[in-house]
């Protein structure tokens, strides 16, 4: 359960919102939200809070904190002049927020064109997709390979299927004599009436696989490692990608549906 104060700028208490409502989770909300819940001044002074020792906007509050996720770049990785600052900056986001964003990627190309694609499949009529349903994996455990239409991963929808479908692949590997031997290792199975999609999704998931080796190179880096030594690790990894489709209920779900 989520409780928000309403606190109009001209009439509200001047600290419960802040208790209510912190900084880190307010910081999330929308701006308009923001200001609803007490976060904004109403003339010059009404509504200021201690901003680094000094009296200030509330809005203010969210420059100080750390809920902002670091922003690095693929180019700066790349370059010679810039890539030890890069390697200590992966460092420092793996060690404080946990998460990233990298810019500059350069793989929008090859994620519009399996975008594309994987629209496509998922336009086929349900006996098309469902040839490829978990049932046919070769790989183990099935349900690491192929369509799925029938889902629920929330605990606290049971009963509820997820409003979405979706399409998992790995890297092509041969078929495994003793596929429980060596897990999420073998073919994929790919549809004839998409014949585009096997090329543009794994295109996609390749150039993916090459940026995630380039940052572990970074790591090494900045772990002051031996190079290659965390690389050589991943030799055979087990990459798995999944498409997903996200659909708009009709008829009967609809109405049962709250979102």
């Amino acid at each position: 359960m989520c409780l928000f104060a309403y606190s109009p700028a001209w009439v509200r208490q001047e600290e419960n919102m802040y208790l209510t409502t912190p900084p880190e989770v307010a910081v999330k909300l929308p701006p308009v939200v923001q200001e609803l819940i007490g976060y904004s001044l109403h003339g010059q002074v009404l509504g200021m809070v201690d901003v680094n020792g000094d009296m200030g906007d509330p809005q203010e509050k969210f420059h100080s904190t750390n809920a902002t996720l670091p922003v690095l770049s693929r180019r700066e990785m790349q370059c010679s002049d810039t890539r030890k600052a890069f390697a200590a900056s992966l460092r420092s986001a793996c060690e404080h927020s946990g998460f990233l964003y990298l810019v500059d990627h350069g793989l929008d190309k090859e994620l519009e064109t399996a975008q594309r694609a994987l629209r496509r499949f998922f336009e086929q009529p349900h006996e098309v997709k469902a040839k490829l349903g978990t049932a046919a994996s070769r790989v183990f455990p099935q349900h690491s390979r192929g369509y799925v239409a029938n889902e629920t991963l929330d605990p606290s929808r049971q009963g509820q299927l997820d409003l979405k479908e979706s399409l998992e692949v790995g890297l092509e590997r041969p078929e495994e004599s003793d596929p429980r031997a060596r897990p999420f290792r073998g073919p994929n199975n790919w549809p004839s009436e998409v014949p585009e999609l096997e090329q543009d999704f794994m295109a996609a998931v390749h150039a993916l696989h090459e940026l995630s080796m380039e940052l572990l190179g970074a790591l090494e880096e900045c772990l002051e490692v031996e190079p290659g030594s965390l690389a050589k690790l991943c030799d055979d990894p087990m990459v798995l990608c999944r498409g997903l489709h996200y659909y708009t209920p009709l008829g009967a779900e609809a109405r049962r549906t709250w979102g």
